[in-house]
């Protein structure tokens, strides 16, 4: 099913305000429902959601894992950067696919060793205008064998905030729902799971995958970084068609590669 909004070019933000990152293309984009197969497999919620049941957690009371820091130091003056996916997809290239979730891995660039980065905060991008219920989790290394089962990962943010719809650009979570969370530089890597309770998580094809979805039978994720700044590369990952976080067992709630969009803040942090 292909729902073809009317998207015009959008004015640059408000300086004056918080970043609204928009896409800057001339041209509308489309979206496209990232199927299962033709025919959606039946099962029964015991099979699927049991398979994925989460863990009883608080995030006033959560403590991250693998945690080098957790704040930014009095004594530190830091500056905090933006890694926007729109950045770097190309104009004339904005077809995005929407389901509920995205699992993919962050890298620090293996040739920087000095410091570390704090996660200030994360958007995405939805096509919803009305409340979205999200949640943001994470884990210290690659989600490669860690889907669908939530041991080992931490949640970093929850809660429901009104998203900005397509011609709003990013929704950002808000920040008193939201943990940081950091990253030593020299190539290591965290794995981020951002989901939504409804299918109205917009997320891009990789690439080497044709319009329609299908892909070479060789196709991977994490084979490839899709955005970069000086510091950070986000790779490309899968999208996950269901909630909350199915059984790698059941293949076709994944779909793969497929590329986060959104924005990451972050802020480099001396020890």
């Amino acid at each position: 099913t292909v729902i073809p909004p009317s998207v015009s070019p959008l004015p640059s933000p408000d300086e004056s305000e918080s970043p609204t990152f928009r896409p800057p293309s001339t041209s509308a984009p489309t979206f496209k429902i990232d199927s299962t197969t033709s025919a959606d497999p039946t099962h029964s919620p015991a099979e699927w959601v049991g398979s994925t049941a989460r863990p009883s957690v608080s995030l006033s009371t959560l403590k991250p894992t693998n945690q080098a820091i957790t704040s930014i130091p009095n004594d530190q003056t830091t500056t905090t950067t933006t890694l926007s996916t729109f950045d770097t997809m190309a104009p004339g290239t904005w077809e995005f696919q929407f389901s509920y979730g995205c699992v993919f891995n962050v890298r620090t660039k293996p040739n920087v060793n000095d410091g570390t980065i704090l996660f200030t905060g994360f958007d995405f991008y939805t096509q919803s205008t009305a409340n979205v219920t999200f949640e943001l989790w994470t884990r210290s290394g690659t989600f490669k064998g860690y889907k669908g089962n939530f041991e080992g990962w931490d949640l970093i943010a929850n809660g429901t905030t009104m998203g900005r719809g397509v011609e709003g650009g990013f929704t950002p979570i808000p920040a008193d729902t939201y943990t940081p969370v950091s990253i030593t530089k020299g190539g290591n890597i965290r794995a981020f799971y951002l989901t939504l309770d409804t299918p109205e998580l917009l997320y891009s094809l990789g690439n080497g995958v044709e319009s329609d979805g299908t892909a070479p039978e060789t196709t991977v994720s994490d084979a490839k970084f899709h955005a970069e700044t000086d510091d950070l590369e986000i790779w490309e990952g899968e999208g996950v068609l269901r909630y909350p976080f199915p059984n790698p067992v059941e293949y076709y709630y994944y779909r793969i590669p497929r590329q986060y969009v959104g924005a990451i803040h972050y802020t480099i942090v001396s020890q």
